[in-house]
């Protein structure tokens, strides 16, 4: 049960950042138009200073942050509230029995032949 549980909460924090990554792109389209009214703009010394410093993170650390200064911008409470009460939802079927768990190997071919 507890590999279900974890297979379950898995897809759905996937699931969730799949999500996240839907609304950060579409923010990057915002933030596009946004920084196209400032081009050629000097950098104050501290955001100079920051930038360098984000510049030596690995590439995925410097996606996690640029995924939260992103989100910092366009946040919307109300989603993340929502979000976080159907993962809590969801969890409580799984415990309860009343939800039927898929492993996650057959979510995925299931998937991959819904899309070929």
């Amino acid at each position: 049960m507890n590999a279900q549980l974890f297979a379950a909460a898995d897809a759905l924090t996937r699931a969730a950042e799949r999500e996240r990554w839907a609304s950060a792109t579409a923010a990057r389209h915002e933030y596009d138009w946004y920084s196209s009214q400032f081009r050629g703009v000097r950098m104050s010394n501290q955001l100079e200073i920051v930038e360098a410093q984000a510049l030596k993170l690995t590439a995925e650390e410097r996606a996690q942050l640029a995924d939260r200064l992103i989100t910092s911008l366009f946040e919307d409470h109300e989603i993340e509230n929502a979000w976080a009460a159907e993962v809590e939802r969801r969890i409580e079927e799984i415990e309860r029995g009343r939800a039927k768990l898929i492993p996650a190997a057959a979510s995925i071919a299931r998937a991959r032949a819904a899309i070929k």
